[in-house]
């Protein structure tokens, strides 16, 4: 599918859709929320993401890795959920430069090791439900929205220095 000719495109969304690859797809740079929930995608290795895509929703499909995945470095709101992930696969955009992820979707993972990753330091909302933690963690300072509703955090978690914590869901 070619959207890349609707140059002032700004979201599409194939949510519920059936489709199965998207490698091909080709989409204009101007999109900055690309929605593909739920359909039957197996893998999203390899698809050409817009230059300032901001928001990403893969959830509760197949791809059980995003290892490999070339993701633009404006990314802010992935959603995440029900995708096995190592949080190291997420740290690092395309180009090497840190995300300035602000809101993460993590939702579903058996496990969820973050010994290697900052990127809790800078997040503004944080959603972690249905999920057991591998080791301890800490929240950052920034964190205004914390959901960790259902989840297994008996190997620590300290929400102790979240001063801006406005939401907190448990």
């Amino acid at each position: 599918m070619d959207f890349a000719n609707f140059e002032k495109l700004k979201c599409v969304k194939l949510a519920d859709s059936r489709l199965s690859d998207i490698v091909n797809f080709a989409f204009p740079d101007s999109l900055d929320v690309l929605d593909l929930s739920k359909s039957y995608i197996t893998s999203i290795e390899g698809v050409k993401f817009p230059k300032i895509l901001v928001s990403l929703n893969p959830s509760s499909n197949f791809p059980r890795s995003i290892a490999g995945v070339q993701f633009p470095p404006t990314l802010r709101r992935p959603n995440l959920n029900i995708i096995l992930i190592n949080a190291g696969d997420i740290q690092k955009s395309n180009l090497h430069e840190n995300f300035h992820i602000e809101t993460l979707y993590l939702g579903g993972q058996d496990k969820i090791d973050f010994s290697c990753c900052m990127l809790l330091e800078n997040l503004h909302s944080l959603s972690l439900c249905h999920c057991i933690a591998s080791n301890s963690y800490r929240f950052g300072h920034k964190l205004k929205s914390l959901q960790i509703e259902y989840c297994d955090y008996t190997n620590g978690m300290s929400i102790g220095e979240c001063f801006n914590l406005k939401y907190l869901y448990i």
